[in-house]
């Protein structure tokens, strides 16, 4: 019984090291790097996080698991994260009724900065609170706005630092490549 027992897990890790390996597929990676985005040299699983949506509710980034995660970091203060946010709102759209979730969590900043940033700039997508830099620094994020592509198995597969614009035809093509 405990050889058919190591033997079955054995097969077991096999099968999910298989799986988890994964390639992204030829045209994904170009997709990437044409959008300025860096890939890990390996599998790099994502990290989980605490947040804080806007109704003070904390919920953890694995929640949205089986998604495809577009994870931004952002801060209300910061030009490149606010010229953004409207490509961002217009990807969310296009995917918000597809396996697809954009996680903005801005960085370093209360609630009621946050809200009162909400007012005036109306944003369908989840907004999240991290008012102690968790996730940035769990990420080793050095400057915002960055943003994660997370797939459906949880692999981070894609960094972009810097702003840009979310709904050009090559960030459009990589979501669609993604689900």
């Amino acid at each position: 019984m405990t050889k058919i027992t190591g033997l079955t897990a054995i097969l077991l890790l096999a099968i999910n090291i298989f799986i988890n390996a994964a390639e992204l597929k030829p045209e994904t990676k170009k997709l990437i790097e044409k959008m300025g985005g860096g890939m890990p040299k390996k599998e790099i699983k994502f990290i989980d996080a605490n947040i804080t949506d806007m109704n003070g509710n904390k919920t953890k980034i694995s929640d949205f698991k089986d998604k495809v995660i577009f994870l931004n970091l952002w801060a209300t203060w910061c030009p490149p994260c606010r010229a953004e946010m409207p490509s961002m709102e217009k990807l969310h759209n296009k995917f918000k009724d597809k396996e697809f979730v954009i996680l903005a969590v801005s960085q370093g900043e209360n609630m009621k900065t946050v809200e009162n940033f909400l007012k005036k700039n109306k944003y369908s997508f989840k907004i999240f609170t991290d008012d102690k830099n968790e996730v940035a620094s769990s990420y080793g994020t050095g400057s915002i706005p960055t943003s994660y592509l997370i797939d459906k198995n949880g692999n981070m597969i894609a960094q972009f630092v810097g702003g840009r614009d979310w709904f050009s035809k090559e960030a459009v093509d990589l979501i669609n490549a993604l689900l």
